[in-house]
């Protein structure tokens, strides 16, 4: 082959190779960010960082959840608008926001619908929280609020369409890949000059950059006009950055990869004078072709740029830009690079390669300013959308990283005995919604079967006598309690049907009762707002393991369960939150119903004795060897259970909870308990946990907040 027609080869097989890139790279970029369903809901979520859509996302909720269930706080809109606001940016939004882009991914990808919608579940819940301060008794309210759509629209939208080609095309991104490969070694090959062969694929490079630059820019335009109004537009624009500014950065790189290699390879061939290509391109513009055919293209071409000019000012004006931004990158880095290296001025037809080593600096100086541009691309990252930020689990960033066996969490005992109405007596200040809020991550729970009787008192369902003597010795009621429940169920007319059902008690009902169902609702609520929050659950189970299992799942609570082993290595607490098994459930008596439903004293939890009478017997350091000593559990077990508070009947007196909650001699006995049974107490349970500092305790022992 003469070697015209090689150099006539290599160009066009150059041209050929840019084309590929170009294509390979939208294909590319496209399955990435579309068709991988991780991906595709990082980068939506990455859009509520921006504003604008936030705020259309903000409105859209305050909208359909706070003000259809009360029309009266439209006067409140703003302000509620701006709660939900602050709220979509925690992760206890994106979390759910994440979970309806799931289902929105499917929707869009499986081509059987018509449309594709954008459903959130249990917005309501954590709308609930953003509005608790400014109207406590609409958040019961929103708590109900059934699923949300944020997003309805035709499947033959543009972005939906370009979103579901995208998804189906990595085997054509691979195939672009190879085809790439093949052309890029086949002008290398057959080119007649290898030295012009490298800078016709670096300015191919260039080139294809610009081009996805331009269809960016032009995609762009094409998003905004399928939304109307200000806000709308600036959401869309937000939501066209989050998914496509990776493309843009590294169609950026490839303009200046692209340049720089093609001014390198041209300061090996010839110097050329500034602006020679300018008028090169101008010239050939300016040059009559020959025949028909080719005048008259050239006539439609100039005609079509001038409409676009006057129908596109923007746009085009940007396209302008962009090549002008384009060109002058290769211009500054020949004309830097040919200060370090310039050959002779000869003729172009009579080519001579340059001798010395310093025709190796202008490769070495192009290689490294590649080289450096390239990895600050891939050490941002732009092409993968970060995952939404992890916040402090349990209240501290350095928990997260803590395995859970490792850490130490403020418990309740009773955790339902709360001055709720129809409690008699009381052992915790508030009940536990509140507890949670206030930084309660471990919950002591009896369960009972209970008659709901028609005048709103709760009689206890006792399977048997054996079963009724078995929860009055596990109550730790003192017999005073005991006789003061059977007194009330005599005198105060628990008598007659009622409807059965499963309620938190402690030893009688009789004695307060709150539903089960109502708790675990609660629990599910803290749980979606607190999105890297972890608790444990201890459970006197009075009640069949099958009918707790199911509570759970009414609730919809099983998602949150920790199904891992209770043994070896436990995962950190930022795991079981990335996980989303966050609900640590263990059983006194009986595990069944349910793989992750399991035993506390069967080899997972040990724990002290719990019947203290006197406030010397916790707070004496002379009696608190003897109040560490093992009672329930085995001495393998890896979780133990700190029991820290007074019995007195016949009801609890927060006057020695203030005692013995407070902070030296709470953290004296935690620490002292700590070197007998050589564990950390991962369960402070307290009663009255409000009075003293139990909080303040955990945190010294998990060596948070400064302390050591």
């Amino acid at each position: 082959m003469s070697s015209a027609r090689r150099r006539r080869a290599g160009q066009v097989l150059s041209g050929l190779a840019s084309v590929t890139l170009f294509l390979a790279v939208l294909v590319g970029y496209g399955h990435h960010a579309f068709g991988n369903a991780n991906e595709f809901a990082n980068r939506a979520t990455a859009a509520l960082q921006d504003r604008s859509v936030r705020d259309v996302v903000a409105t859209r909720v305050t909208d359909r959840v706070v003000i259809a269930h009360e029309e009266d706080l439209v006067a409140f809109r703003p302000a509620i608008a701006s709660l939900i606001g602050r709220l979509i940016e925690r992760r206890a939004f994106t979390s759910l926001f994440r979970a309806g882009l799931a289902d929105l991914h499917r929707s869009i990808f499986d081509g059987t619908a018509g449309t594709v919608s954008l459903t959130v579940r249990d917005v309501g819940t954590v709308s609930a929280e953003a509005v608790r301060l400014l109207r406590p008794d609409l958040a019961p309210v929103l708590r109900k609020t059934g699923d949300i759509q944020l997003l309805n629209a035709e499947v033959g939208s543009f972005t939906a369409h370009a979103a579901r080609v995208g998804a189906r095309t990595r085997t054509l991104a691979w195939s672009l890949v190879a085809l790439l490969v093949l052309l890029l070694v086949a002008a290398l090959v057959v080119g007649a000059d290898r030295r012009r062969t490298v800078t016709a694929l670096a300015a191919g490079t260039t080139a294809a950059g610009v081009a996805i630059l331009i269809v960016l820019l032009i995609g762009r335009r094409v998003a905004l006009s399928e939304v109307t109004g200000t806000e709308q537009q600036a959401a869309m624009s937000g939501i066209f950055a989050a998914f496509f500014d990776g493309l843009r950065a590294l169609a950026w790189c490839m303009v200046g990869a692209g340049a720089i290699g093609a001014a390198a390879a041209a300061s090996l061939i010839r110097p050329m004078p500034l602006g020679e290509p300018l008028r090169r391109a101008a010239r050939f513009a300016a040059r009559e072709p020959a025949g028909m055919p080719a005048r008259v293209l050239r006539g439609v071409l100039i005609l079509a740029l001038g409409v676009l000019l006057l129908a596109a000012r923007d746009t085009t004006v940007s396209v302008i830009f962009t090549l002008a931004g384009a060109y002058l990158s290769y211009e500054g880095a020949r004309i830097l690079l040919l200060l370090s290296y310039r050959p002779p001025a000869i003729d172009q037809l009579t080519e001579v390669p340059p001798a010395g080593r310093q025709r190796y600096v202008p490769v070495a100086l192009a290689a490294a300013a590649i080289a450096v541009g390239l990895g600050a691309f891939a050490a941002a990252d732009p092409i993968d959308a970060p995952v939404p930020a992890r916040g402090s689990c349990n209240g501290s960033r350095s928990l997260c990283d803590r395995p859970f066996n490792r850490v130490a969490l403020a418990a309740t005992h009773n955790s339902m005995a709360a001055p709720l109405p129809g409690w008699f007596f009381s052992e915790q200040d508030a009940p536990i919604p509140d507890q949670l809020r206030d930084g309660i991550h471990g919950l002591l729970i009896d369960t009972y079967y209970a008659d709901l009787l028609p005048n709103g008192r709760h009689r206890t369902a006792y399977g048997s006598a054996a079963e009724k003597a078995r929860a009055e010795r596990e109550s730790d009621l003192s017999p005073q309690a005991i006789a003061a429940a059977e007194r009330i169920r005599d005198q105060l007319g628990f008598r007659g049907g009622g409807t059965r059902g499963i309620y938190l008690c402690h030893g009688f009902c009789e004695l307060g009762a709150t539903a089960l169902s109502e708790v675990l609702g609660q629990i599910r609520a803290f749980l979606l707002s607190h999105p890297d929050d972890v608790l444990a659950i201890v459970h006197q189970d009075q009640i069949r393991p099958e009918d707790f299992v199911a509570a759970i799942r009414a609730a919809r609570l099983e998602s949150f369960v920790y199904r891992g082993p209770l043994d070896g290595d436990w995962p950190t607490l930022g795991q079981m939150a990335a996980e989303n098994q966050r609900l640590v459930i263990l059983n006194e008596h009986r595990a069944a119903g349910a793989p992750w439903n399991r035993l506390a004293y069967g080899g997972a939890l040990q724990e002290t004795p719990f019947a203290f009478t006197a406030v010397g017997q916790l707070n004496d350091p002379a009696q608190r060897d003897a109040s560490c000593v093992s009672n329930r559990g085995t001495a393998d077990a890896p979780l133990f259970l700190l029991n820290h508070w007074v019995n007195t009947p016949p009801a609890p007196r927060p006057s020695l909870a203030a005692k013995v909650n407070a902070f030296a001699p709470l953290l004296s006995r935690a620490r002292a308990c700590q070197r007998i049974r050589g564990l950390l107490p991962n369960l402070v349970a307290v009663n009255f946990y409000r009075r003293g500092d139990v909080l303040g305790v955990v945190d010294r022992l998990n060596g948070v907040d400064g302390a050591s």
